[in-house]
């Protein structure tokens, strides 16, 4: 009996060993990041007349900061290696508690099931990180065009163009 009870706990350690080693799912809503945390957005939008991709580098310390870079159009094609030589950043918002709220019902929004009919499409790529270490990842695509009549949340070309007027 004591020799089942010790392969029980064996096989529950190398199990959960196992699974802690992979990467979660999904990442952390905004509003619950752990301090020291950092959460990686690169958001790639594409229409009839626009083509862009951004990382938006959200950190969660004293403040709740994003930093924001423009990448150059074909960083989001499959299978194409670009040295990211080019980037142009654009700058550091600190962000208030209405704006990680509203990342949040943007997240939920995006993690919903929804038919998508509109000629842009987003795709969004999300890698949580905890002491340097990639510790859950996401993908998500959108084609709706439905977070532009949504109220309270926050988008990422929002944010993008808060930076934006900022510079001018």
């Amino acid at each position: 009996m004591r020799t089942l009870h010790f392969i029980t706990i064996l096989l529950t350690a190398s199990c959960c060993a196992v699974l802690s080693a992979e990467p979660l799912a999904h990442v952390d809503a905004f509003s619950t990041l752990k301090q020291g945390d950092t959460l990686i957005v690169r958001y790639h939008t594409s229409g009839c007349f626009h083509d862009m991709t951004h990382e938006l580098t959200f950190h969660r310390a004293a403040e709740f900061t994003v930093s924001i870079v423009q990448l150059p159009q074909d960083t989001n094609r499959t299978g194409v290696v670009t040295l990211q030589t080019n980037r142009v950043d654009l700058g550091r918002l600190t962000l208030s508690n209405s704006d990680v709220a509203g990342l949040d019902r943007l997240m939920a929004f995006y993690r919903t099931k929804h038919d998508g009919l509109c000629t842009t499409v987003d795709h969004i790529s999300l890698t949580q990180q905890r002491d340097g270490k990639t510790i859950a990842t996401e993908e998500i695509t959108d084609g709706t065009c439905q977070t532009h009549d949504m109220k309270r949340i926050t988008r990422f070309p929002d944010l993008i163009a808060r930076l934006s007027s900022q510079k001018q």
